[in-house]
């Protein structure tokens, strides 16, 4: 009897712990999932409205499509590319660029080489990292959409599924389903709790 409240309160205490540890992990995804929510609300209303590539904090999001990149980032991963100067640009850098011609095509490789051509403007020589060649073309400093500041890992699988009806519901019921579990885990807790302190009175009287 005489370790019996020190052992009750050993398990109150471990409890309580893991009840925080549950609400920072809960809070945590559910932070996560807001974000990309709206992330996506805002990027496909933009797109929408404007007709315009996506474009969040200055710079536009592309889903990438391809391995060339790997292992730098994968196909279904997200880039973000801000437009910059073409003279800011320096081996070694990954920009974004279009096709020949008039072609609509975005390709989004390293820079290995910088040169000038004979009017005294700039061209860069690219290559896909998983590629062994450069790439055929050099781009010309009007074709470049702009530097890759970030890349997300499946990302851009993710905001395929999250503009897709079956995408939108579940980032709805993700959330709600977390805080409903998380709430009742709390109210079974408290009251498993309180029915050991009504047991523990009884003992005592």
């Amino acid at each position: 009897m005489e370790n019996k409240p020190d052992t009750d309160f050993k398990q109150k205490k471990s409890l309580s712990g893991f009840q925080k540890f549950l609400k920072i992990v809960g809070n945590i995804i559910f932070a996560c999932v807001v974000i990309v929510a709206i992330i996506v609300v805002f990027s496909t209303a933009q797109y929408r409205i404007t007709g315009g590539q996506p474009k969040i904090l200055g710079n536009y999001m592309f889903i990438v499509l391809s391995g060339s990149m790997n292992p730098t980032f994968d196909a279904r991963s997200m880039v973000f590319v801000k437009p910059v100067d073409p003279e800011q640009i320096k081996e070694g850098d990954i920009i974004t660029f279009k096709g020949q011609g008039s072609s609509k095509s975005l390709t989004t490789h390293r820079v290995v080489e910088i040169r000038e051509t004979a009017t005294g403007e700039r061209e860069f020589v690219t290559k896909g990292d998983a590629n062994d060649v450069n790439d055929p073309y050099p781009v010309s400093a009007d074709k470049v959409v702009g530097r890759v500041t970030l890349a997300v890992p499946y990302l851009g699988a993710f905001m395929n599924f999250a503009q897709t009806k079956q995408g939108i519901l579940t980032l709805l019921i993700i959330p709600g389903g977390l805080l409903i579990l998380l709430e009742i885990y709390k109210i079974c807790t408290l009251l498993l709790q309180a029915k050991r302190e009504k047991a523990q009175r009884k003992s005592e009287v």
